[in-house]
């Protein structure tokens, strides 16, 4: 198969492009509490839209396909019960995601 979004070839059995993160065809649609309107994920970033602090769960469960609902309820529960790991990782997850780019800009890519 060939990605429509970048023309990369991927695996009939893939759901996503692995170079630019687009999902195929064939893959099924956005699951429960992400945003219908986004656009294609260009790898793990932090969407603009759809963020309750800094985008970091948002991010992950729009990458990996996973329910947001899920990823934030995770995340409080690691911070409750390993208070370090949730404190000191959310901040530094904030700091290594990149942002989503601004609409109209061409993001820059990591050859």
């Amino acid at each position: 198969m060939i990605c429509k979004a970048c023309g990369n070839e991927i695996s009939a059995e893939s759901k996503f492009c692995p170079l630019c993160g687009a999902a195929v065809s064939g893959s099924s649609g956005p699951r429960s509490g992400q945003n219908i309107g986004a656009s294609p994920v260009q790898g793990l970033v932090r969407p603009r839209e759809g963020r309750m602090i800094a985008g970091v769960c948002a991010g992950l469960s729009r990458a990996y396909g996973w329910d947001i609902s899920m990823v934030r309820v995770i995340t409080v529960l690691v911070t409750i019960v390993l208070p370090p790991v949730g404190i000191l990782g959310y901040p530094a997850a904030w700091l290594l995601v990149p942002g989503e780019p601004l609409p109209g800009t061409i993001p820059a890519r990591n050859l």
